[in-house]
């Protein structure tokens, strides 16, 4: 109740997608108790997808319309069974493997267009029933030109 009042919207960190756009660590939702208490103090309640250590699926699973697909239909069943008002994307990120750096150009800029089209496609899946959809966003020069609507790292147009 403390935090609700100070805060606009209450994010769940963390659950994962699978490479075939399936969730993943569900077993890290509140339980049912403090979610019912969530409820009754916060009025815009988030499931948080990916996070540091959390977004090896990503890649793949935008990679396809039917992945994309999956993976969205599983976000709303989700939000619908738990009364959450909609999701944070949190990849860390496009292009990047924890470990090995950066991708290729190419692979960067395909991470991208499919970050882009999820974004839209989640925002049309989430409209009928008002849920949002938020992106946590790490600013640096290549981030920053990737996301620049569907343009690559470079900054040329896909």
């Amino acid at each position: 109740a403390d935090i609700c009042k100070v805060v606009t919207h209450l994010i769940f960190f963390s659950v994962e997608v699978t490479p075939d756009g399936n969730l993943a660590a569900l077993d890290r939702l509140p339980r049912k108790g403090l979610l019912q208490e969530a409820r009754a103090q916060c009025s815009n309640l988030l499931i948080c997808v990916g996070g540091n250590g959390r977004s090896a699926g990503f890649s793949r699973a935008v990679a396809s319309k039917r992945s994309r697909s999956r993976f969205i239909a599983a976000l709303v069943r989700l939000c619908e069974n738990l009364g959450l008002d909609g999701v944070d994307y949190n990849w860390e990120y496009p292009g990047y493997h924890f470990g090995s750096g950066y991708a290729s150009e190419d692979a960067v800029a395909r991470d991208y267009q499919g970050l882009i089209a999820l974004l839209r496609e989640t925002s049309a899946a989430f409209a009928p029933s008002g849920r949002r959809v938020t992106l946590a966003y790490y600013p640096d020069g290549r981030q920053i030109a990737g996301a620049l609507a569907g343009k690559g790292p470079s900054g040329e147009v896909r």
